[in-house]
């Protein structure tokens, strides 16, 4: 007659192992979605520091809006102030030194003002931009 211990030999084992197996998918399952926070803050820190760029150049603009052609970027507009082409010139080195693929500044309108940058997210891997456009009025 075989007893009932018998037949449980290995039974704590087995359920030892299925505790750990549960444990190991779910600290995988945390990994993931660290990562996924991670990145997505990366993302959030590039959108931040295109707001940055965007609302210095625009500041710019505000402060001298006659020279307004000497902030536009790639292409300058009339411009006759030395120090404002130098001053765009760097900040599109800037914008393009954090990662910026497009960096635009135009005049779209009499009056207006708008800069875009646009840039690779590292979560979706899609493209991105921000867009401000401003009003600039002598």
């Amino acid at each position: 007659m075989t007893s009932v211990r018998g037949f449980q030999r290995g039974a704590g084992l087995i359920e030892a192992m299925i505790a750990l197996l549960v444990l190991s998918f779910g600290l995988l399952g945390l990994a993931g979605f660290q990562a996924n926070m991670i990145a997505g803050a990366t993302d959030s820190q590039t959108r931040l520091s295109a707001a940055a760029l965007a609302d210095e150049l625009l500041a710019y603009v505000r402060v001298a809006p006659d020279a307004a052609g000497c902030y536009q970027f790639p292409q300058p507009g009339a411009c006759a102030n030395d120090e404002a082409l130098a001053q765009t010139q760097e900040w599109a080195e800037r914008a393009t030194q954090l990662g910026f693929g497009t960096v635009t500044a135009s005049s779209p309108a009499a009056g207006q003002f708008r800069v875009r940058l646009g840039w690779t997210s590292k979560t979706a891997k899609d493209t991105r931009a921000l867009e401000v456009t401003t009003d600039v009025r002598p």
